[in-house]
């Protein structure tokens, strides 16, 4: 990942904690007047919930500061970045922070995926309407390829003929399969397949979308398979 960006992140995330650990210290001062379970039994149950507030408060609040900065990075990719083929490299790095950031919260209420899935993909598709270089942006969608580990890189193989030819996408198609071909586990092989799959889905080849579906079907026994597509 981009060192400036984990950077970022391990800012945003010890500022996290030290807030969370803050209304905690602060709890933990008033501990002595929970009220009496026999006299406000509702209250006796908001209080004691509560103490269970530090690992919940801590995954919200982690989620929506990781939204909300990576939301600003998509905003300065788009004010500073010189020419949109330079935009493209610079959001198929962007992705590259899925890892991180899931690595470290649940995003319990789904505004970080919304940021990956939604405010990520119009970028790449609006810059690489503008990019005239074509191998510019067959090299970024195929970096991106690379992993979608946690499903947040599905936007963009699902919108692939916006941005690349028939010609591209079997290219496309060929790289990928190499690496579900040599996928250490089956999650990534299955993941590669499931990209195959969108790209036949939008080519119209009926023969490789139902044999990747085939493929598909075979990743619930958790064995890795062979390939003759």
């Amino acid at each position: 990942m981009n060192t400036q960006y984990d950077n970022e992140f391990t800012k945003v995330r010890n500022e996290v904690l030290v807030a969370v650990f803050k209304k905690a210290s602060e709890y933990h001062e008033h501990k002595d007047e929970m009220p009496d379970l026999k006299t406000n039994s509702t209250r006796y149950r908001r209080h004691i919930s509560s103490e269970k507030f530090i690992p919940t408060t801590l995954e919200k609040d982690l989620s929506f500061a990781y939204a909300a900065t990576l939301t600003q990075i998509l905003a300065t990719i788009t004010t500073t970045t010189e020419g949109p083929c330079s935009a493209l490299h610079l959001l198929a790095e962007f992705y590259e922070t899925d890892k991180r950031i899931y690595g470290e919260c649940k995003d319990a209420e789904g505004v970080i995926a919304g940021v990956y899935l939604l405010d990520a993909k119009d970028l790449f598709i609006r810059y690489a309407d503008s990019c005239q270089d074509k191998n510019s942006i067959f090299a970024s969608v195929l970096r991106i390829c690379q992993s979608d580990t946690y499903g947040l890189r599905s936007s963009i193989f699902n919108n692939v003929t916006s941005f690349l030819d028939e010609k591209q996408i079997r290219s496309l198609i060929k790289e990928v399969l190499v690496m579900a071909e040599n996928a250490e586990t089956t999650q990534q092989q299955y993941s590669h397949i499931y990209m195959i799959n969108c790209f036949a889905r939008q080519l119209e080849d009926v023969r490789l979308f139902e044999k990747t579906l085939e493929l598909m079907k075979k990743q619930f026994e958790s064995v890795k398979v062979g390939f003759d597509l």
